[in-house]
């Protein structure tokens, strides 16, 4: 696996997966530490039922474009922050987009856009 697309160290990492056997987890070599689900109905199960639960402040949700519009969709997302990447869209190739714009009626407390507001609201976390 890219040292880019690794998980974080010293934070619990779950992957949704729609293949979660050993033998994906073998084959993209992640650690025992990473915990892989098939949906992300098993993966909160499996946050809320983690031992060291107490220590979950955040969940951060990285996708891909699925992953993003499963985890907007579902209403357990309170806060998003969002990256503009100042290119043309024609000259950078991506893999991911996620809908956009937002539904009016979306559940979230803020959407944080900016370098500025970012920065504020981490620093105030």
């Amino acid at each position: 696996m890219p040292e880019a697309q690794r998980p974080f160290a010293g934070r619990l990492n779950v992957v949704l997966s729609r293949q979660p056997h050993p033998a994906v987890k073998a084959a993209l070599r992640l650690p025992d530490s990473v915990v892989l689900a098939p949906s992300l109905d098993a993966a909160l199960a499996e946050l809320r039922s983690c031992e060291d639960r107490e220590a979950l402040e955040t969940i951060h949700v990285i996708g891909g474009a699925s992953v993003y519009d499963l985890a907007l969709s579902s209403g357990v997302v309170d806060l998003l922050l969002l990256t503009h990447v100042q290119h043309q869209a024609e000259s950078i190739e991506t893999d991911t987009a996620m809908t956009w714009p937002l539904p009016a009626d979306s559940p979230y407390q803020r959407v944080l856009q900016g370098v500025r507001e970012a920065c504020q609201w981490l620093a105030e976390a």
